[in-house]
């Protein structure tokens, strides 16, 4: 038994980069409007609010999102390689498929 894991495949790649961009778009959205509601309660309404456990996990959710940002590029670099290198490869296949097709019906036919 093989202890490597899985190649994920083109699908697998797309649909991660799609989940994870989704993510990442809605948190952004998010984290604007709570930013500019905190700015339209004012400094003194907030005050409150900035000492609210939920305040302070969204702070910290957006720092961590902060920090795994170079590595989301990092994946999306990746995922886009290994989709263009398999796409590459598919290709390729096909191609041969088709050479391999094409040289059987030129040996059926007779030789002058």
């Amino acid at each position: 038994m093989s202890n490597e894991l899985p190649t994920p495949s083109r699908v697998d790649l797309k649909t991660a980069y799609r989940i994870i961009t989704t993510l990442v778009e809605t948190l952004t959205a998010s984290s604007d409007l709570i930013a500019r509601m905190a700015q339209m309660l004012g400094e003194d309404a907030a005050r409150p609010l900035q000492q609210d456990p939920a305040w302070l996990a969204y702070l910290e959710a957006k720092r961590k999102l902060e920090r795994v940002h170079e590595d989301m590029h990092q994946f999306a670099d990746a995922a886009t390689a290994a989709i263009e290198l398999e796409n590459a490869r598919e290709a390729r296949r096909r191609e041969q498929s088709e050479d391999e097709g094409g040289d059987a019906s030129d040996s059926s036919s007779p030789n002058p």
